[in-house]
């Protein structure tokens, strides 16, 4: 898990360097990568463990509103692919999709909350694209790097 969570952060803060260039709200997720190995390699508890020490992590280094909206999301977002791949049996691209998409809506509710305006929720349409695509890359990637992956861990992946 420390392994994951340090994975989780360095992938983060990679992001955060390219946000600047990219319109707003939209990141490649690639933080998720981590979440979802906790899913497939431990358990439902530890990837949601996980989002939340990542958020925790968030919260610490860029401000309380990032740490909320980074909370609200991976939390949702592990509870959709913990249902989606671990009962559903749901591949890991459509899983990593639909957590995606499911972080950005839960992203939009908080800042609805936040701001006390349903404006936000306007963004959503440009949302499920960009978290559809985001999440496509992001399950690929997993996709690839399962295979070095499983060498450390017990658990062998199919």
């Amino acid at each position: 898990m420390g392994m994951l969570l340090c994975l989780a952060v360095i992938l983060s803060a990679a992001e955060n360097a390219v946000v600047p260039v990219l319109p707003l709200g939209i990141k490649p997720g690639l933080s998720n990568i981590a979440i979802m190995a906790a899913l497939i390699y431990f358990d439902g508890k530890s990837a949601l463990t996980l989002a939340a020490m990542k958020s925790g992590f968030v919260f610490l280094t860029r401000s309380v509103m990032a740490g909320l909206m980074s909370l609200s999301g991976g939390i949702i977002s592990a509870i959709v692919m913990l249902v989606l791949f671990k009962k559903t049996k749901s591949s890991l691209i459509l899983t990593s999709v639909l957590g995606a998409v499911a972080h950005n809506l839960a992203q939009l509710l908080c800042s609805a909350l936040i701001t006390q305006s349903s404006y936000t929720l306007w963004y959503y349409p440009v949302l499920i694209l960009t978290g559809t695509a985001a999440g496509a890359l992001t399950g690929v990637v997993l996709s690839v790097v399962m295979p070095y992956l499983k060498n450390h861990f017990r658990k062998e992946w199919k």
